[in-house]
């Protein structure tokens, strides 16, 4: 009785089947670039100089000296005098006047696995053999208790 018993276990775990799985893995990178105009509005800046400017015997103008001199918080003021000409330059910080600025936002999402289970409908192959199992297990079933009634007689 324990072996017919086993039987029937076996028989009823091996027409057991599983669901068949499908992992797809899902990755996305997105970059956005933007681009800003910005006018940067700063506060007034100024530098002057005062300086005394001569000639010397063949008439060729050079600095004597320096009487005043300012500079400002981000100019800084520069007097040369070169050919009898007198050069005043003031150089202005790139930043105070015109901005563009690029901003980059990186933004990237992590891999993730997503299992998704699909019902399939069984093939003929499949069916045959679901159904000669069935057919057989039945058989089977019958027979032992064919067999038991049969011994008790």
């Amino acid at each position: 009785m324990k072996k017919i018993f086993f039987l029937l276990l076996l028989l009823a775990l091996v027409s057991c089947k599983g669901n068949r799985s499908l992992t797809s893995a899902v990755s996305r990178n997105v970059v956005i670039e933007k681009q800003f105009d910005t006018v940067l509005f700063t506060l007034p800046d100024s530098a002057s100089i005062v300086a005394l400017i001569r000639c010397d015997s063949l008439g060729n103008a050079y600095l004597s000296e320096i009487a005043k001199l300012k500079t400002g918080r981000a100019v800084r003021p520069s007097l040369t005098v070169k050919d009898n000409k007198a050069i005043f330059d003031c150089k202005v910080d790139s930043m105070a006047v015109y901005l563009n600025m690029y901003r980059r936002f990186e933004s990237q999402t992590d891999t993730t696995s997503v299992i998704r289970f699909i019902e399939k409908k069984p093939g003929l192959l499949e069916r045959f053999v679901d159904g000669f199992l069935l057919i057989s297990l039945g058989a089977l079933v019958g027979s032992i208790i064919l067999l038991l009634l049969w011994r008790k007689k």
